[in-house]
């Protein structure tokens, strides 16, 4: 089970003539059931009225994620495990079984009803990426739900990957698959690297070499008993260089989207002014050169106003996403800096009112310009 800790998580425990509940709460990273503290984390203590008792225990878990983004993306899902003790008719009951849970930084919507799920095995809304031609891209999966990632090009394999279920490290809950497989996309590659033995000749290496990773036309994720398919299409890049953005989605996962039409780039800053006697009184005079009207920089800053380029209809769920998100990471000079975005509305474009479909979103630096990092 997941727990979306933006989205309230209820427990409840309706039983007759009961008094009260205590549950102890556990919440954690690392190595599932192992590193478990051996204290709770936190006892809650609820009075049952009309025989019923009921926890909100989301509040509680989403202090525990702090991301960081660097050219390697990770997941963050924290462990919750709880245990019940029931006191009914005045008697300590036996404590319940404990329950563990995967706390995942996501959110589901209000028609989504309560506690809600997010179980698809792609971590993502859409079914189409739009990528720059030499990016290496990568989709977010449950590894607990996926068994298999697939790799095609026009219907050929190039890759395949069995994955690994139940996981019980919380930094492979959440797996990441790209298209630079450990940094490598030729199949030669991918052979040595797995200390493989590589006989090639010219026939078969003009033949495999040639297929690599970022050909990749289709990607597959199979689950038990289906098969979802991600699309993999280019962007249209004419004038300008494209500007990536990774967010925080709904399903808690890292997302990347690109943004290939014009940026604007607004430099502000914030100063304060005093007026300054440079008179000396033993001279009876002052010099010119001084500042009387004095400035001092309080904060520097810069606003990135991006255009998306045309999108297909089903991304305005991304860029909808994209600005509920808590953390966003804009590309700049090859480096993934922190910023906010200050965009605060988004109007929904469809095809049959608007035919191209493109946005502008705005993003300030999450920091200061000027390091005054003290």
């Amino acid at each position: 089970m997941k727990l979306n800790c933006l989205s309230p998580y209820f427990i409840k425990y309706d039983e007759s003539e009961l008094d009260s509940v205590s549950i102890d709460l556990y919440v954690y990273t690392g190595t599932k059931t192992a590193s478990r503290p051996l204290t709770p984390t936190y006892v809650l203590s609820s009075t049952a009225i009309d025989e019923v008792s009921v926890f909100e225990i989301s509040e509680f878990i989403k202090d525990f994620f702090d991301f960081n983004y660097t050219n390697a993306p990770y997941s963050n899902v924290v462990w919750v495990d709880y245990v019940a003790t029931r006191i009914v008719d005045g008697v300590i009951q036996t404590s319940d079984a404990l329950v563990s849970l995967a706390g995942f930084y996501g959110y589901g919507y209000f028609m989504e009803n309560a506690n809600p799920q997010n179980e698809s095995a792609i971590l993502m809304s859409n079914r189409t990426i739009v990528k720059d031609e030499q990016e290496t891209l990568f989709i977010p999966i449950d590894s607990n739900i996926a068994t298999r990632v697939s790799f095609l090009e026009n219907g050929y394999l190039l890759y395949s990957e069995a994955i690994a279920s139940a996981p019980t490290t919380s930094n492979n809950y959440i797996k990441y698959i790209s298209s630079g497989i450990l940094g490598v996309n030729s199949f030669k590659e991918r052979v040595l690297l797995d200390s493989g033995i590589y006989e090639g000749n010219e026939c078969s290496e003009a033949k495999i070499d040639c297929y690599f990773l970022d050909d990749t036309t289709d990607i597959v994720v199979e689950i038990s008993d289906k098969k979802e398919v991600v699309k993999i299409e280019e962007g249209k890049i004419e004038k300008f260089k494209p500007n990536s953005v990774v967010f925080i989605n709904k399903f808690g996962a890292f997302q990347k989207i690109n943004f290939f039409g014009a940026t604007e780039v607004t430099k502000s800053n914030s100063k304060t002014s005093y007026n300054r006697n440079t008179l000396n009184y033993s001279l009876g005079s002052y010099d010119d050169s001084i500042h009387v009207k004095k400035s001092s920089l309080e904060s520097s800053s810069e606003s990135w106003k991006l255009n998306s380029g045309y999108y297909k209809e089903e991304f305005n769920e991304v860029f909808s996403q994209l600005l509920d998100s808590d953390f966003v990471w804009l590309n700049v000079d090859d480096k993934n800096v922190p910023v906010n975005v200050s965009s605060t509305s988004l109007p929904y474009k469809t095809q049959i009112n608007d035919n191209l479909i493109s946005y502008e979103i705005t993003f300030d630096l999450a920091f200061n310009k000027i390091n005054n990092v003290r």
